[in-house]
């Protein structure tokens, strides 16, 4: 069977700026052809620039609009599948949503089922717990949605279909008062709130674990900088294989400095 290359791209998405995102989940997209990725990975909500803020649900939308019908054409004229966070409007509905933009351009949603008190009150509804896999390169694959992660009901799908692969888009909720500049790493104490602060977005030890308790494999991608609203996240990107094997990393970023967009790809045997 031939290899599945995954990445994974964590990019400064700003909040209330559609267009700018777009052009970086497109600069992304074009990046990962040249380095001949099958599926990429951008973090939870980062079309709305990685906030469940009450302001972002208000600009949810549905799964047909321009924006969304945008990714579906870049991933068909990059031959990508784009795996892209956004907020979506169904009717009366509010949802944490992830798209699969397919290769061929077609569209598929999943939506997330374990919000937290912040997301209910901002106005979203979980979706359902069944999960629909998607298949790439004869790999079984499909999302969990941050929390999803740790949900029962969703693992139970993923056992029930016989997933092999898991896409985990995160966005976590540092703000700009919890991150580093760069000149407090001059003092020792800085240096240890850094190295503190690192520990919590490095290795990463359950990812590794579930890998080779599932046998599955886990591509992660955290939500990064100040989206200019109400975060400044950190970012960390991870690729993990079945047997354990960490095959790609971006370490998080929790110094302002230190935050770009990047991507980070490896193969799936």
């Amino acid at each position: 069977m031939a290899l599945l290359r995954v990445g994974a791209a964590q990019v400064m998405a700003r909040f209330n700026d559609f267009t700018g995102n777009l052009a970086l989940i497109r600069e992304f997209a074009e990046k990962a052809a040249t380095a001949g990725v099958d599926v990429l990975l951008f973090a939870e909500d980062v079309l709305h620039g990685s906030t469940i803020a009450a302001a972002a649900v208000e600009q949810a939308l549905p799964a047909d609009a321009a924006e969304i019908r945008t990714i579906g054409d870049m991933a068909r004229s990059s031959g990508v599948t784009l795996l892209v966070g956004f907020l979506e409007r169904d009717g009366a509905n509010r949802y944490n949503s992830h798209l699969i933009a397919h290769a061929d351009g077609t569209l598929q949603v999943q939506r997330k089922l374990a919000l937290n008190g912040r997301e209910l009150a901002s106005g979203l509804i979980p979706g359902a717990a069944e999960r629909i896999p998607f298949t790439i390169k004869g790999k079984l694959c499909n999302i969990a949605i941050c929390a999803d992660w740790n949900n029962r009901a969703i693992e139970a799908e993923h056992d029930r279909h016989g997933c092999e692969v898991v896409f985990l888009p995160t966005a976590g909720s540092s703000t700009m008062a919890q991150t580093m500049r760069a000149a407090e790493l001059e003092s020792v104490e800085g240096i240890t709130r850094y190295i503190e602060k690192m520990h919590t977005v490095g290795f990463p030890f359950a990812v590794v674990e579930y890998c080779l308790r599932k046998r599955r494999a886990v591509v992660a991608c955290n939500s990064l900088g100040d989206n200019g609203y109400d975060l400044c996240q950190w970012g960390h990107c991870t690729i993990t294989a079945p047997t354990g094997e960490v095959l790609g990393m971006i370490p998080g970023a929790p110094v302002v400095e230190h935050q770009r967009s990047q991507m980070v790809y490896a193969d799936l045997p």
